[in-house]
């Protein structure tokens, strides 16, 4: 199995090209910017983060906390997006990766999401898919978060 990290690494650093690699293995690159708590702007382009479900903001009072959760990852950042599919509004759905960075390391945003407990595993879209090799991952984040009451966990 080759991890997402080793597809990355061929990304260049920086703000680069939009889209990179063949059709099925597109991926975006460059600073990242927070729109909401499964939401982010790479490139002037929406991308929402794969397998999670993260509050809105507007679900108080677990939206403004989810979404500052992923600020702290991501603003500002430069990450890696593998694009996996695009939803019904057409936006890329990527695993997305911040190389290098201490706080996230090797993980995909969207497990730092459910580790921190501001994000659920999506089940429905991962489960089932042979090349998925997150549901796990994303399994042990939630069950981790839920354990230890953070996030949306803590505040019920």
């Amino acid at each position: 199995m080759v991890s997402m990290a080793a597809d990355l690494a061929l990304l260049p650093a920086g703000d680069g090209d939009l889209y990179a690699g063949d059709d099925k293995q597109k991926t975006i690159s460059g600073t990242a910017r927070v729109l909401d708590a499964d939401t982010l702007l790479v490139n002037e382009e929406e991308v929402r983060l794969y397998g999670i479900s993260a509050p809105r903001l507007t679900d108080w009072p677990w939206g403004p906390f989810a979404r500052a959760a992923l600020d702290s990852f991501a603003h500002g950042k430069t990450v890696n997006c593998l694009v996996v599919e695009t939803d019904r509004n057409h936006r890329p759905v990527a695993r997305c990766l911040m190389p290098g960075d201490d706080l996230v390391g090797d993980k995909t945003l969207g497990e730092a999401m459910i580790r921190a407990g501001w994000a659920t595993h999506e089940r429905l879209v991962t489960h089932g898919r042979a090349s998925d090799d997150m549901t796990e991952r994303y399994d042990n984040a939630e069950d981790d978060a839920r354990a230890r009451k953070v996030g949306i966990w803590g505040l019920q």
